[in-house]
């Protein structure tokens, strides 16, 4: 998925890792393009939900390379550590946030019968952008 995640050794903690995976893949790039046409006011809900389901993205990856590898348990537990806030209330919030953005992208990537134009037309709603075709 990630090249990271290649057959190469590394040397690097897996704190240094999972630091790395949320700064350089969510965090530090500008995934906003400025040619798309979303509306200034849907603009911010937009962003938080695409780094929400970057989050949740590389946890479904962590946790598919951990049973590959279970060196990638120590870098799955620092990655989970970076993007839970330490306040228990936000905590909760976040990881059934996160819970449920996985299981939506689970939906979409290992349902056998995909619908992605519907899959889409859902997760643009959630954000309020009424959309019936999102192949436009």
């Amino acid at each position: 998925m990630f090249k990271l995640f290649s057959k190469k050794k590394f040397n690097s903690s897996s704190s240094v890792i999972a630091k790395a995976l949320l700064e350089e893949f969510i965090l530090n790039k500008d995934h906003f393009k400025q040619d798309l046409e979303i509306s200034d006011d849907i603009l911010p809900s937009f962003k938080k939900k695409i780094i929400l389901y970057q989050k949740a993205l590389t946890l479904i990856a962590l946790v598919n390379k951990e049973g590959e590898n279970q060196k990638f348990k120590k870098v799955k537990e620092n990655f989970e550590l970076l993007i839970f806030p330490d306040t228990q209330e936000k905590e909760m919030q976040n990881f059934t946030n996160i819970k449920d953005a996985m299981l939506h992208l689970k939906e979409l990537l290992f349902n056998k019968e995909r619908k992605q134009f519907s899959w889409a037309i859902s997760w643009l709603s959630e954000i309020g952008i009424p959309e019936t075709n999102p192949a436009n």
